[in-house]
C-alpha cells in the first residue's frame, strides 16, 4: 500500500468514499463534499464562533481589504500567493481538498483509486457545471492537468506523471512513471484547480471555475467582485457578494477597517495595529495557520556570491530572533531550513546559527571587504527589515543598499524567467522541490545533488523513509546558503465580531477560503 505524506501525517492513497475519510459522516453526504444539512455552513476549522451563534441570513455581503494585488490572475504561469488566495477553493476548485488534520477528501474528484502499485490514479469526475453553464468534463480535467504539467513552474505533483487521459466522460487517469509520494497530494493544491478547456489564454483577466463564487468586475489598482453562484454543485455559501479591495497603504487597512468601510482584512506579518484591534470589543483577530516561511535569497549569477564563504557568512550574521521581534511583532518560529514544524523533513538543525564574529572571520578568510550588496524589497513590507538586516551586514563588512519596489514591480523584477536582484527578502509557502534544477526558481542557480535526495524521497516506499530524504535535502540546501530561512508565521485576520466561519488554516494553497464565512445574530 503506498502512502502520501501531507500537513500531519501519512495518509493511506486507496479508494476514498468512507472511513478513509476522517469527516465523512459529519461533513460529507455520500463523498460530495462541501456542507451539512439545511444549508448550514460546516465547520472546517473555522474559528470557535461559527458553531456557537445562529446565522443571520439576512446579511449577505463582505467587505475584505487585502494589501497585495496579484499582477495577474493567471495561476498557471505566475505562481504568486496572492493569486490562489482569492482563487483558490472559491472560484476554482481542486480534485483534492486537504482537511486540517491533513486528510485527503473529495472535492471535483467524487473519488479515486489506485492501481498497479501506485503507478495509476482513476479519477472520478463528479456532476458539475462551470460559471458560465458549460458541464464540466473530464476533457477539461485532462486539459488543466496537461497545462498545469507544462506551466513555467510545474509542481512536482507532475514530475513522475507519463500521461494523462479520458477514460470516458466522467473518468480520468493519470498514469505516472513510478510510484510517487507528491502526486496525489499535489491534486489538493493548486495543482489540481481545474479550468474550462481552451480557457488557459484568458486567465490574465481572471478564471472561470466550478467554485461557488463567480468572478466579476475587476479594476486593476481597486479590487472585483465575487457573485454567488446559484448553480453551484455544493451547497450554496451564505454570502452572496464579496467586495476584494485591494488597499497597498498599511495605515489606510487599518483606518477603513476601523470606520467600518471593510468588515474583514488581512494585515501584512508582524503589524503592531493588530494589537491595538484585539481590545477593541468591535473587531476579533483571527491567527490562520499557514506554510509561509520568511527568508533571505541570493541571486546565484552575482560574482561576490560565488565564493560560499560569502554565503554562508551572510546566513551566520543573521540573527533570526532579532528579525522575528522586530519586523513580525514577535509572531515567528525561527527556522534554518526551508520547512516549517508539520512540514515533512523539518528538523530545527541549523548549519548556520547566529555567529557575526564567525561570519567576519569567513569574509577575511575569503578576502572580501567593503562589499556593497542591494538588497530589493517590497515596499509595503515597511522599513524595519532592510534596516535590520543592514544591522547584521555591516559588522561583518557588508554594505547595504535597499531598493523598494511595489508589489507588482516586485514580481516583474524577481519572479521572473530573468530575474533583476542581488538580494532579496521574500515570504511564501514555496517548499524546498520549488528550487529545482535547471535555475532554481529566480535563485538562478540549484543543486542537483538536492534534487537526487527529492527524488529519492518521492520514490520511498514508506512515510519514515520520505521524511528521512527531505530532511537530508533540506539541509543540504541550507548548507548551500543561496536560500537563508529564518521564520515560519501565520497568517492574521481581523475581522468584525459578528463575522464567522473564517477558516483557520491555509494549508496547502494558501488560499482564503470563503465558503463558510457568515454573518451571525448578535456578537457570536
Amino acid at each position: 500500500m503506498r502512502y502520501v505524506r501531507l500537513d500531519k501525517r501519512p495518509v493511506a492513497a486507496r479508494t476514498l468514499c468512507g472511513a478513509a475519510v476522517v469527516l465523512a459522516a459529519a461533513a460529507l453526504s455520500a463523498c460530495g463534499g462541501g456542507s451539512g444539512s439545511n444549508g448550514s455552513p460546516i465547520t472546517r476549522g473555522g474559528d470557535s464562533a461559527s458553531s456557537s451563534a445562529p446565522v443571520d441570513a439576512t446579511k449577505t455581503t463582505l467587505r475584505v481589504g487585502l494589501n497585495q494585488e496579484p499582477p495577474t490572475w493567471d495561476f498557471i504561469a505566475n505562481d504568486g500567493t496572492a493569486i490562489r488566495q482569492v482563487l483558490g477553493l472559491n472560484v476554482v476548485e481542486s480534485l483534492l481538498e486537504q482537511t486540517d488534520d491533513g486528510e485527503l477528501v473529495p472535492l471535483l474528484a467524487s473519488k479515486w483509486e489506485d492501481g498497479d502499485g501506485g503507478r495509476t490514479y482513476t479519477f472520478t469526475i463528479r456532476d458539475a457545471t462551470f460559471q458560465d453553464g458549460t458541464p464540466l468534463t473530464s476533457a477539461d480535467v485532462v486539459y488543466s492537468l496537461d497545462a498545469q504539467r507544462n506551466s513555467p513552474h510545474p509542481s512536482l505533483a507532475f514530475k513522475q506523471v507519463r500521461d494523462v487521459e479520458a477514460v470516458d466522460p466522467h473518468t480520468v487517469r493519470v498514469t505516472l512513471k513510478r510510484p510517487s509520494q507528491s502526486f496525489l497530494a499535489g491534486m489538493a493544491t493548486a495543482a489540481g484547480l481545474i479550468i474550462k478547456k481552451g480557457s488557459a489564454g484568458t486567465l490574465k483577466k481572471g478564471a472561470i471555475g466550478t467554485g461557488p463564487f463567480v468572478f466579476t468586475g475587476y479594476r486593476q489598482g481597486v479590487g472585483l467582485t465575487l457573485r454567488r453562484y446559484d448553480n453551484y454543485w455544493g451547497t450554496k455559501p451564505v454570502l452572496k457578494t464579496v467586495e476584494i479591495r485591494f488597499v497597498t497603504d498599511v495605515s489606510s487597512l487599518f483606518s477603513q477597517f476601523k470606520a467600518g468601510q471593510l468588515d474583514m482584512i488581512e494585515p501584512p506579518p508582524g503589524q503592531a495595529q493588530t494589537d491595538t484591534l484585539k481590545s477593541d470589543p468591535r473587531f476579533k483577530v483571527v491567527n490562520v495557520k499557514a506554510a509561509s516561511k520568511t527568508y533571505i535569497a541570493l541571486n546565484g549569477k552575482v560574482p561576490a556570491f560565488q565564493d560560499p564563504r560569502v554565503r554562508q557568512a551572510i546566513a551566520m550574521a543573521v540573527d533570526r530572533q532579532a528579525l522575528i521581534d522586530t519586523s513580525l511583532n514577535g509572531d515567528g518560529t525561527p527556522i534554518c531550513v526551508i520547512a516549517g514544524p508539520g512540514e515533512t523533513g523539518f528538523t530545527k538543525d541549523c548549519p548556520y546559527p547566529h555567529d557575526p564574529t564567525g561570519a567576519k572571520a569567513l569574509l577575511a578568510e575569503a578576502g572580501v571587504k567593503n562589499l556593497t550588496v542591494e538588497l530589493k524589497m517590497v515596499r509595503e513590507w515597511g522599513s524595519d527589515t532592510p534596516d535590520l538586516i543592514r544591522s547584521f551586514l555591516q559588522p561583518i563588512g557588508i554594505n547595504v543598499k535597499y531598493v523598494q519596489r511595489d508589489w507588482t514591480k516586485y514580481s516583474e523584477e524577481i519572479l521572473t524567467p530573468n530575474p533583476d536582484f542581488q538580494m532579496t527578502y521574500l515570504a511564501g509557502p514555496q517548499q524546498v522541490d520549488a528550487w529545482r534544477c535547471p535555475k532554481g526558481w529566480f535563485l538562478e542557480t540549484c543543486d542537483p545533488q538536492v534534487d537526487r535526495l527529492l527524488d529519492q524521497a518521492d520514490a520511498s516506499s514508506s512515510p519514515e523513509e520520505y521524511a528521512n530524504l527531505r530532511k537530508q535535502a533540506l539541509l543540504l540546501f541550507a548548507k548551500d546558503a543561496w536560500l537563508i530561512p529564518y521564520d515560519v508565521w501565520s497568517l492574521t485576520l481581523a475581522t468584525k465580531k459578528e463575522l464567522a466561519g473564517v477558516r483557520t488554516t491555509t494549508i496547502p494553497m494558501d488560499e482564503l477560503d470563503l465558503r463558510d464565512v457568515h454573518w451571525t445574530k448578535g456578537n457570536g
